[in-house]
């Protein structure tokens, strides 16, 4: 009987202890740099108290930290329980183009005969007059429609100064891209969402390529090589100056013919002033023509000799900041009690005059473990009773008598416990343990042992609640002698022996330290 009670006890306590197990859940935790909000997760669901069990995995992501200014230390450290512990604002320059603006401009002075449905009715109103009046009003024509070309010839060599002043600024502005996308990544007061918005931003209007991402490097370093351009813009402004010049030419023929045919014609005279203004005007339109076509070959010439070094510099750029997350990843294996992770920004050597703290320090992230086989001693009392209750003998009237013991022993254990660490604040494993008994006539030979299961408190496992099976020595009578048999001697010299028996014991027991594996 006394095995099949020691079997079950032993079965009771493995079986305890396997349902102390549990299935693995990785642990993921977030952490925002910016607003340093913790997050945990557990298969993909979100919990407020993280635990995980020993051989987990634990993934730590910081995110949202400036990772141009700070590199991330993380101290790993793994603990025992022990008593004590516990539209965008930067704009954009566009490259301009023309056309061919010029093929529908008619150098030469001469009037269409067809042009517009005007011959029919000249033919019909010329016919009422007499060959010189013919004559003066073919020539006012010829001047109003002169005039008005100078004007469209003048309006198109000052578009393509101002495309030119927009080409110029938009290279002084890729000059001094990267270095103001610097200045932005050594920003210590801007969020990094805020920085790659505003350095893509920039990158975007240096290149001139609004749908940037959806082209590659060669796109960028064709669209950016202005010598077709700018040989294209030089060509336009030459022929609208040698036009130009030849109308100016046109216009004077026309204006000597007026003033022999009809001098002084209060008719003509908004004419002659309007010819009189572009005579006065001509030199300074063809000057600005002649520096126009100086600058457009000087850039032209400068373009030739750019390599596409610069453009490349900044579509690297571009790349690297599209692909910055500005977060960074640690992996840790969930082992001991408790898993600390101590964070900190270290700021780098090349950030140094950028004004941001030299280091940032993050409160430590702790982590309960739980499960794995662990060892703890523990001391305390525990109160046992033999099946077979102790006895003291004596002589009385020549027979031997027999007297009951107390019922229960109390003893001063120690005890060393053998239970996988659940996520809960109560854990169950097993006992083995050694007691001596406060009382007794048999000494330090009584020492008793103990086997069973027992029950942690606390979330350190502090307190334990142990039963089971004990077995100890026990005060018998020996060489055949039993209780009632008649004995001719003293009461010492009765014959006795002190055979290991078994019992059964409860007991409270204090967790001194914990030695995990």
């Amino acid at each position: 009987m006394e095995n099949a009670i020691v079997i079950r006890i032993a079965g009771v306590t493995l079986s305890l202890f396997l349902l102390t197990q549990s299935f693995s859940q990785n642990l993921n935790i977030v952490y925002d740099a910016q607003s340093g909000k913790l997050n945990y997760f557990q298969d993909g669901v979100e919990v407020s108290k993280p635990n995980v069990k020993k051989g987990d995995l634990i993934t730590l992501r910081i995110e949202n930290y400036n990772n141009y200014l700070y590199d991330v230390n993380i101290e790993e450290k793994h603990l025992e329980n022990k008593i004590g512990n516990g539209e965008n604002p930067l704009g954009g320059i566009q490259g301009f183009g023309f056309g061919d603006i010029f093929k529908n401009v008619v150098p030469s002075f001469s009037i269409d005969a067809d042009a517009d449905g005007v011959a029919d009715f000249m033919d019909i109103e010329l016919d009422n007059l007499t060959e010189e009046e013919r004559q003066i009003r073919q020539l006012k024509l010829s001047a109003e429609q002169k005039l008005s070309t100078l004007r469209t010839l003048e309006s198109h060599m000052q578009e393509t100064a101002l495309d030119v002043t927009a080409y110029e600024k938009q290279q002084q502005f890729k000059s001094i891209a990267l270095e103001e996308v610097e200045k932005l990544k050594m920003n210590p007061r801007m969020p990094p969402a805020q920085i790659k918005d505003y350095a893509v931003s920039i990158i975007t209007k240096a290149l001139n390529m609004p749908n940037l991402q959806n082209s590659t490097l060669f796109e960028a370093i064709e669209k950016n090589d202005g010598t077709a351009r700018l040989t294209h813009w030089l060509e336009d402004n030459k022929q609208a100056a040698r036009s130009y010049q030849s109308g100016i030419g046109e216009l004077d023929y026309i204006n000597q013919q007026l003033l022999r045919l009809a001098p002084g014609r209060a008719d003509l005279a908004s004419n002659y002033i309007a010819m009189e203004e572009a005579f006065q005007e001509a030199p300074a339109v063809l000057e600005t023509a002649d520096g126009l076509s100086q600058k457009l070959a000087d850039l032209a010439e400068a373009a030739r000799q750019e390599s596409g070094q610069e453009v490349m510099d900044i579509w690297y750029e571009y790349q690297a900041l599209t692909y910055n997350d500005f977060s960074t990843t640690y992996r840790a294996e969930a082992d001991g009690d408790i898993v600390v992770l101590d964070v900190n920004f270290q700021l780098k050597e090349t950030a140094q005059a950028s004004g941001a703290p030299a280091t940032i320090a993050v409160a430590p992230i702790k982590i309960p473990v739980h499960g794995g086989l662990k060892l703890n001693a523990s001391v305390g009392i525990n109160f046992g009773q033999y099946f077979n209750q102790p006895q003291s003998f004596f002589v009385r009237d020549s027979t031997i008598r027999g007297q009951n013991e107390d019922s229960f022993l109390p003893m001063v254990a120690t005890n060393l416990h053998f239970y996988g660490q659940g996520r809960k604040a109560i854990n169950v494993g097993g006992t083995l343990g050694i007691g001596i008994p406060l009382g007794g006539d048999v000494g330090f030979q009584s020492i008793n042992f103990f086997l069973g299961p027992s029950i942690f408190f606390g979330q350190s496992d502090r307190f334990v609640f142990n039963l089971g099976i004990m077995g100890g020595k026990v005060k018998r009578l020996s060489a055949g002698y039993s209780e009632g048999d008649y004995f001719d001697g003293e009461t010492e010299f009765i014959p006795v022996h002190y055979p290991y028996e078994l019992g059964y014991f409860v007991g409270l027991s204090f967790n001194l330290n914990s030695v995990g594996q």
